[in-house]
């Protein structure tokens, strides 16, 4: 069946009344750009409307179309928007951004010192702008369960999952002992991470930045990580399986991975002097130059996320989005390697969907299902909203070894 504009438009709603908490009165901007869903972009728009907003619509010039899956990770994950969009966000009270544009790699990772920024809270502190990323930026995906899923319970699913990590950790995270294991072959230790993410159940604040369609729990490892990764897919597609060395807290030797493995190399060797010293990326810097440290370790908690595959392929945004959401789908485990600031900036991830993840013996992950999912507290809570067998059970599981 065809999907309608008025199909897209609860989902929509959900994002602009329960996440972003849009105003009356509030100037909204929405970043978008040539290559995304128009009726996507308009559901946001009407949604926005709705809650009061008073809301413009500005389209910069895709540097993905047409683009590989390596390409729209150089090119438009930390790529640069134009200058009038950066401007155009320092006026608005809110900038929702539709587009494969990050603004976390782009505009605090690669446009740091072009933008002026001198850390990721600039924006909101020079400008008071809230800046929210849309995760869902395909029809299927607003249409669906994975757009209306209560936003409140989401939350709280993610206030659980950084509870249950941190009591595993204990008092001291630069000690914590963490594995994960995948049946692809991944297997990684490490000892000590320090926290990126935080849960925000009961902050009823502004916040400066927001995200629809969402909820991860991330660290940042200590240097001392040690072992192999083993994956078939990246953020922006599917790869030929592609097996990561990583010794000392650094990919140190990449095999296969077809084009993506001989570019990444190439470009860890080029990058090998890169300093990522003042980064202020919300990874922060390392303790030596190179673009090739593993920089984070991220799981998304969202039940309903869902990967819509490559039926978008060379369509720059929608190809990114299309292919993201099965990062956000809780369980799926993915590992970010990067370094380097400005124009050397690099942030790339690699991902597994059956992972086992412990932390000092505790299972925090197992076979890719995540364990807060089966509390008895956590499923009383969801019972609030509807049936917890449905609201806490995965709608997608990829086939094994996920393929193109």
């Amino acid at each position: 069946m065809t999907i309608q504009l008025s199909d897209l438009i609860p989902g929509a709603m959900n994002c602009m009344q329960n996440v972003a908490r849009v105003k009356p009165g509030e100037e909204v901007l929405i970043v978008t750009d040539t290559t995304a869903d128009r009726d996507v972009t308009e559901a946001y728009k009407i949604a926005a409307e709705i809650a009061g907003g008073r809301v413009s619509v500005l389209a910069v010039k895709s540097a993905g179309a047409g683009a590989s899956s390596d390409e729209i990770t150089r090119n438009a994950l930390y790529g640069l928007w134009p200058n009038v969009a950066f401007h155009a966000l320092s006026g608005a009270d809110l900038c929702v951004n539709v587009t494969a544009f990050t603004d976390i790699h782009g505009m605090f990772g690669t446009g740091a010192s072009y933008y002026g920024l001198k850390s990721t809270m600039d924006v909101w502190e020079r400008y008071k702008t809230r800046m929210l990323s849309v995760v869902i930026t395909n029809k299927e995906g607003l249409a669906s369960d994975w757009a209306t899923y209560p936003e409140r319970l989401l939350r709280y699913l993610g206030h659980k999952a950084h509870e249950h990590l941190l009591k595993a950790a204990g008092p001291d995270t630069a000690r914590a002992l963490v594995r994960a294991t995948d049946p692809q072959g991944t297997d990684i230790s490490l000892e000590g991470f320090t926290m990126v993410t935080k849960s925000g159940l009961d902050s009823q604040e502004a916040r400066p930045f927001y995200a629809f369609g969402t909820e991860v729990v991330g660290m940042k490892p200590l240097p001392t990580a040690e072992g192999v990764i083993v994956s078939t897919s990246i953020h922006t597609g599917w790869v030929p399986e592609m097996k990561m060395t990583v010794k000392g807290g650094r990919a140190i030797r990449i095999e296969g991975g077809g084009e993506v493995g001989v570019l990444w190399t190439k470009d860890f060797e080029k990058g090998r002097a890169a300093v990522s010293e003042g980064r202020i990326a919300i990874f922060g810097d390392h303790p030596g130059p190179g673009v090739n440290w593993f920089e984070e370790l991220m799981f998304g908690v969202h039940p309903k996320a869902f990967r819509i595959g490559h039926k978008y392929r060379w369509e720059g945004s929608d190809a990114f989005g299309a292919w993201n959401g099965g990062t956000r789908r809780s369980g799926t485990l993915h590992f970010g390697f990067g370094g380097g600031k400005d124009e050397w900036y690099r942030h790339r991830d690699l991902e597994v969907f059956f992972p086992t993840l412990t932390i000092n013996g505790e299972t925090i992950i197992e076979n890719g299902r995540l364990k807060i999912l089966d509390d008895p507290e956590v499923r009383e809570e969801a019972a609030k909203y509807g049936d917890p067998d449905y609201l806490l059970t995965e709608k997608w599981i990829p086939e094994m070894p996920p393929r193109d």
